[in-house]
């Protein structure tokens, strides 16, 4: 569970922080820039009976969002992470009740989330956590 949903996040952000602060400065100012947006849950913010491990890898993708932001602001790096609740998906409708999907949100409303954050109208934007509750 750990690794799956804390490490993913580790390995990846720091493999892009390394690419992103060695790249020209889109606005021509220098080395660095980018943006990064994790992907962590509303279980990581809730506390729900059964999920301890899902919970506590999700809240830590959130702290590691947080650091991260925090350390790679001087390259013009920005690091957001996103709290959607469920995400409509053909596994989760399989899965979950009716009544819990009927709350769901879906795939593209994440998407333009992460496509705002990642837009020059959001450059003041890093170490924010951001909900994406759906009907919740």
């Amino acid at each position: 569970m750990m690794d799956l949903n804390l490490g993913t996040a580790w390995w990846s952000c720091r493999a892009a922080a390394r690419r992103m602060q060695t790249v020209p400065s889109p606005s021509g100012g220098g080395q660095g820039g980018g943006c990064i947006v994790n992907i962590s849950s509303r279980s990581a913010l809730v506390a729900e009976p059964g999920a301890a491990a899902y919970a506590v890898a999700k809240a830590g993708v959130i702290k590691l969002t947080e650091v991260l932001a925090a350390e790679l602001k001087a390259s013009g790096v920005r690091v957001n992470v996103i709290v959607p609740a469920i995400i409509d998906t053909a596994v989760n409708r399989q899965a979950l009740p009716e009544k819990l999907m009927q709350k769901a949100v879906a795939p593209a409303e994440i998407a333009a989330v992460i496509a705002y954050l990642c837009s020059d109208t959001a450059l003041a934007i890093t170490g924010a956590t951001i909900p994406v509750y759906g009907k919740y």
